[in-house]
């Protein structure tokens, strides 16, 4: 169901990209679908809360974590009070789940009334060593519209799925077009074939620095530094110079024939690198990022652990993947229209 939702998404936004035409202006409805999708897309990326199970606690309990937040039922009127201790006891609905935990405990006299709310609830939980219970320190929220699953060691920066890896993904689908049209150039020699290659290819390089860049953020919260030299930031790298070299190339021929046929060759040559840099590479070496070859659950877009991508956040991120591929499309048509309109008022 993952697998078909992401491939479904991107495939969907490279059809609602080619449609109804690639070298002529997107209809208004077209941009403004596109435009609430990009918009729906960065709300998710930005709203949604972060909460796990009740059973995740044990990080807690294990050390990893001080508190987690842990979206859950309260058993309404169901406290208890034990005066010796000072604490209440409250005993938590587990709609019919197998839990850990089936009750948390609160320290003080005055017992919390948000949790008298027979709705969803997002609590923030420690867990108290010497009653081996989960402990309640506040309530988080009540009832929220959305919610992104606890993923350990990524907790709010999970969020970043949403821009990161579908702009990284786009990247490719960008040098794609490039190497199709390149191959086209090298059939019928139309010079708006090249421009279509050289278009696809640039936009595919803002692609991948966004990708880049994104990640470096990611990195600096969870790395602690913005750089590290992992193996999926420098196989990106070696990837954008290759394209950087592309463009090189183009700048450095005046002749437009001779510029065009080298470029061709060259636009196909760089696209066997894309697969192996952006999908191999990076899970082939050892290293810090998600997927990396001594990551147990092999990241969060492809893992196959129960709960590292849950409904919201397939969805999400699915929304995402079309958004920026149709995105993607709508530059790539301006792009397009600018440089044959340009090619023209050269060559009238």
């Amino acid at each position: 169901m993952k697998f078909f939702i992401m491939f479904g998404a991107l495939g969907l936004g490279i059809l609602f990209g080619f449609y109804p035409n690639l070298n002529k202006p997107k209809p208004f409805w077209w941009k403004l679908t596109v435009a609430l999708a990009v918009a729906f897309a960065l709300i998710l990326s930005i709203y949604p809360r972060i909460a796990g199970s009740i059973n995740d606690v044990k990080f807690v309990e294990n050390g990893y974590y001080k508190e987690v937040d842990v979206e859950l039922f309260v058993e309404k009127g169901s406290h208890k009070y034990i005066e010796e201790q000072k604490i209440w006891v409250i005993n938590l609905d587990s709609k019919g789940k197998t839990n850990a935990y089936n009750s948390i405990v609160f320290k003080g006299e005055k017992y919390p009334s948000e949790l008298n709310s027979d709705k969803k609830l997002i609590l923030k939980l420690t867990y108290n060593k010497e009653l081996s219970m989960p402990e309640y320190v506040a309530t988080d929220y009540i009832d929220p519209l959305l919610i992104y699953p606890f993923v350990p060691s990524l907790d709010e920066r999970i969020k970043i799925l949403n821009l990161h890896v579908p702009q990284a993904w786009v990247a490719v689908v960008a040098y794609l077009i490039s190497m199709i049209f390149a191959m086209k150039y090298l059939k019928q020699k139309n010079p708006f074939d090249d421009l279509k290659a050289a278009s696809a290819a640039s936009l595919g390089t803002v692609f991948a620095i966004l990708a880049t860049v994104t990640g470096m953020f990611w990195a600096k919260y969870n790395w602690g530094t913005y750089w590290n030299w992992d193996p999926r930031q420098s196989s990106i790298f070696v990837l954008i110079m290759i394209y950087f070299a592309y463009f090189a190339l183009r700048s450095a021929i005046d002749n437009d024939e001779k510029r065009a046929r080298l470029s061709s060759v060259y636009s196909i040559i760089a696209f066997i690198t894309v697969p192996f840099l952006v999908f191999v590479l990076p899970r082939m070496a050892k290293g810090l990022h998600p997927g990396s070859a001594d990551d147990v659950n092999a990241g969060p877009v492809v893992s196959q652990q129960t709960g590292s991508l849950d409904t919201t956040l397939i969805f999400g991120f699915g929304l995402s993947l079309f958004a920026f591929t149709a995105l993607f499309f709508w530059i790539y048509n301006i792009v397009n229209r600018y440089y044959k309109l340009k090619y023209e008022i050269e060559n009238v």
